[in-house]
């Protein structure tokens, strides 16, 4: 479904926390009331954001970037199939530490992760 703007529209969420649940979990366990996440967000172009992020970079004496894995891209339901970070990642590091080499890049990470670019950052913590 593509939303468009301008328009109002409904969502109905149907929700149920473990005492309401009624078949067996044979081997599994009940953690209490449950969770639910819900969210959106905006649709961007990888490549305008990337220019972005350069224009921003030219500008200032340092930059600090933010990179990492979300509990989107790390569990422990499954297995990852590469160590690599989510797509784009990579690509905007690299175009940033080309800009201004002064960047440090903070990673959040649960487990490792590959960083092709680590000889040319400033600093990585």
């Amino acid at each position: 479904m593509f939303l468009e703007a301008g328009h109002t529209y409904t969502t109905l969420v149907h929700f149920g926390t473990d005492p309401t649940i009624a078949f067996e979990r044979p081997g599994a366990s009940g953690f209490g009331a449950g969770g639910i996440r819900l969210g959106a967000e905006r649709k961007v172009s990888l490549a305008e954001e990337i220019d972005r992020a350069v224009a921003l970079a030219q500008r200032v004496d340092q930059v600090v970037l933010c990179m990492g894995l979300t509990g989107d891209w790390e569990s422990e339901g499954y297995d990852r199939t590469t160590m690599d970070l989510p797509p784009g990642s990579d690509a905007l590091i690299e175009a940033v530490l080309a800009t201004n080499p002064n960047t440090a890049i903070v990673m959040q990470s649960g487990i490792p992760v590959t960083m092709p670019w680590i000889d040319r950052a400033l600093s990585v913590v």
